[in-house]
């Protein structure tokens, strides 16, 4: 079956599903697309000239859905930075701060981070302990000690 067939397919199938926005690829973001959906008035945005507009309900939640995708770490640190003025008024800003580095390094070196067939620095992470290239090995070091380090390639 030819790429083209196969392409020609999937799209009669997502016709006949009748999906019309193509604005959400993860699933995580469906999740969104559901709240903005219950939580929007029907096709009214307001527009830069402080006028309302009426666009269909799917375009409406595109928009927001795209907008936070864009401005995540926006919205992430201006969250975190009123927390934290919060939390200076109720004097446990030390706390705060500290507990969002262990959140960060939490977050940040979780294994989920890697996307798929990406080998890790450290090769007992990955499968069959496969070395990445450039990793300067023991056995490697060894070689060089004995012949020289021409007879290593």
């Amino acid at each position: 079956m030819s790429i083209e067939s196969q392409l020609a397919e999937y799209r009669s199938r997502k016709a006949k599903e009748g999906r019309t926005d193509d604005c959400i690829d993860d699933p995580v973001d469906s999740h969104v697309k559901e709240y903005f959906s219950d939580q929007t008035a029907p096709g009214h945005v307001l527009c830069d000239n402080n006028q309302h507009e009426t666009t269909p309900p799917s375009a409406l939640n595109c928009h927001y859905i795209r907008f936070l995708q864009k401005h995540t770490r926006v919205l992430k640190f201006v969250l975190w930075f009123t927390l934290l003025v919060l939390f200076m008024v109720i004097e446990f800003a030390a706390v705060y701060i500290i507990l969002s580095i262990f959140y960060v390094m939490y977050a940040n070196l979780s294994s989920s981070g890697r996307r798929s067939g990406e080998l890790s620095a450290y090769s007992v992470f990955n499968r069959n302990c496969e070395r990445i290239d450039g990793t300067f090995t023991a056995e490697q070091f060894e070689k060089e000690l004995r012949f020289g380090a021409g007879a290593v390639k």
